[in-house]
């Protein structure tokens, strides 16, 4: 998975965190904080539509209790809805970066009608279904079925590929080489199955690094790819990561051999200023 790998990690502020570590905050409020910069920091924007049983699913609390504590975070003005939840779309919402507009308390809102340890009529189990266990409870599944805690798991998994695969789409039809107008099941097939090999952020690389040769106009490269045959083939994303035959070959272009090369950055552009020399 990766999220495993050493090299994914979320860019988040400083002072966006200086203020998480001097705020009052309880351990539902961090970790709905942390939750929201996962999934808007982590993916480059600055907010996302994140439901109340997404974010369930990502921090495994309690829904009422998701929806309560978020209430909180936002009348103290550090997470800001940018739209409102309409139909199936879920509220888009994202940290507010002016820290400084940061409150340090406000009255809670007020209890739902729901008494303490009864379910919401969505929350009800349907008859033949099993009950969710209570905290702390592991429930064994019936033959063949998983249980809560593995479809919860799985669910937030599938969410995590979800919001990936349309970053990537988004990145490969910015590209101009083959333009997809829709994210179907094959496209968003090959897309998950890229990211559990390599990760978000290698699979984006490759597809900025593939671009770049194929629009370099001193460099004879005409491979025009659908993003499927570029996930798909042997010879496709492999190639474009770092020791990668087409990739490797396209930093050596007419390049002397020498014993040294000038530092170049992910795209294989010369770093302005370096200095140094790399040994080859």
């Amino acid at each position: 998975m990766a999220g495993t790998q050493s090299d994914q990690y979320t860019k988040i502020p400083n002072d966006i965190l200086e203020k998480i570590m001097e705020s009052k905050l309880n351990g539902t409020q961090v970790k709905l904080i942390m939750a929201v910069c996962r999934f808007t920091f982590g993916f480059q924007r600055e907010s996302a539509e994140l439901s109340i049983s997404f974010l369930s699913e990502a921090t495994g609390i309690n829904p009422r209790n998701i929806r309560r504590e978020l209430e909180i975070l936002t009348r103290r003005n550090i997470i800001l809805a940018h739209s409102e939840q309409h139909g199936t779309r879920a509220r888009t919402i994202g940290i507010n970066k002016e820290v400084n507009q940061w409150l340090e308390r406000v009255k809670s809102p007020p209890l739902d009608d729901v008494r303490e340890g009864q379910l919401t009529p969505s929350e009800n189990i349907r008859e033949g279904q099993l009950a969710p266990p209570r905290e702390g409870e592991f429930t064994p599944s019936r033959e063949g079925q998983l249980t809560p805690q593995e479809i919860k798991k799985e669910n937030y998994k599938e969410n995590i590929y979800s919001i990936s695969a349309r970053k990537v789409f988004s990145v490969w039809n910015e590209q101009g080489i083959i333009s997809h107008r829709e994210l179907t099941e094959d496209i968003s097939k090959a897309i998950t199955s890229s990211l559990k090999k390599y990760g978000l952020e290698k699979v984006v690389l490759a597809v900025q690094r593939y671009a770049k040769m194929y629009h370099d106009p001193g460099y004879f490269f005409s491979y025009k790819w659908t993003l499927i045959n570029f996930l798909s083939r042997k010879k496709g994303l492999p190639d474009f990561l770092d020791g990668g035959e087409k990739w490797e070959n396209y930093q050596a272009r007419g390049q002397p051999k020498t014993k040294f090369k000038a530092p170049v950055d992910d795209l294989g552009d010369p770093v302005p200023g370096a200095q140094d020399m790399t040994p080859i």
